[in-house]
C-alpha cells in the first residue's frame, strides 16, 4: 500500500500592500489543496491559504561528463532515478543549440482548481518556456501555463522556475524549483512577467527519465 502524500503547509495573504507567505515542507507532496474564504480569489484580499499539497509538474534535461549530454528529447516523470513508475507528466525539450532552447510540459492529471481555490478552472494549458545550460550537466528552466474556465477565459497563471541536475549516464534528472501563481484582474498580482505572485510554493525534489528509441 502506498503511503499518503505528505503535506506542504502554506499560509499566505494578499492585500493591497503585498504578499506574505510562510511554508514548511515535510516531504514530496503529490497534489494541491488550498482553502480560501467564500469570496472570489480575484478579490483584493485573497484569504489565507492553508493546507497545500503540491502536485509537481516536471521538467526535462540530459546528461553529465565534460560538456554535458544533449538536452533535447522527451522526458517522463518517474518515482525516482531507480524506480521507473510514471508519475503523470511529460516534457518535450527543443533547441538548435546545446546551451539553450524551449521546453513544453504536459500534465493531463493536474488539479486545475488547486484543491478548490479556483473552482471555475477546468483545464490547464501546456506549460511552455525556456531552458539554459548552467554547467556541464546542470540547467535552469522557466515555464508558464494558463488555467481556463469552461468559456476558455483565464482563471489563473502558473510559472515554474528552478534547476535540474543530470545523471552521469544522461538517462535521469533531478529537479528542484518553485511554483508561482498569478490571478488575472488582481492589480499587481496578475502577470507572470512583472507581477507579484499571489502565492509561491516550493517544489520538492522530483525526477524524470529520458525516452530512448526502442529498435525493432
Amino acid at each position: 500500500m502506498e503511503k499518503p502524500p505528505p503535506l506542504v503547509y502554506i499560509k499566505g495573504q494578499v492585500s493591497g500592500s503585498g504578499v506574505t507567505v510562510r511554508a514548511s515542507l515535510s516531504g514530496p507532496p503529490t497534489a494541491i489543496h488550498a482553502a480560501t474564504d467564500t469570496g472570489s480569489p480575484t478579490q483584493a484580499d485573497f484569504a489565507t491559504l492553508l493546507v497545500v499539497t503540491l502536485m509537481i509538474p516536471g521538467l526535462a534535461s540530459a546528461g553529465d561528463a565534460g560538456k554535458g549530454c544533449s538536452f533535447q528529447g522527451t522526458w517522463f516523470g518517474v518515482q525516482s532515478p531507480e524506480d521507473a513508475r510514471l508519475t503523470g507528466w511529460m516534457v518535450t525539450v527543443a533547441g538548435q543549440s546545446s546551451n539553450g532552447g524551449t521546453n513544453n510540459l504536459e500534465y493531463p492529471g493536474y488539479d486545475t482548481t488547486l484543491g478548490g481555490a479556483f473552482p471555475a478552472a477546468v483545464r490547464l494549458s501546456t506549460l511552455r518556456g525556456a531552458w539554459q545550460r548552467t554547467g556541464g550537466n546542470t540547467f535552469a528552466y522557466t515555464m508558464t501555463g494558463i488555467a481556463v474556465d469552461a468559456n476558455n477565459l483565464p482563471v489563473w497563471f502558473g510559472k515554474l522556475t528552478g534547476n535540474i541536475t543530470l545523471s552521469s549516464d544522461c538517462a535521469t534528472e533531478t529537479i528542484t524549483g518553485r511554483l508561482d501563481v498569478f490571478v488575472p484582474g488582481m492589480t499587481g498580482y496578475e502577470s507572470p512577467f512583472d507581477g507579484t505572485p499571489v502565492v509561491t510554493a516550493p517544489l520538492p525534489e522530483h525526477y524524470g527519465r529520458r525516452v530512448y528509441l526502442d529498435l525493432p
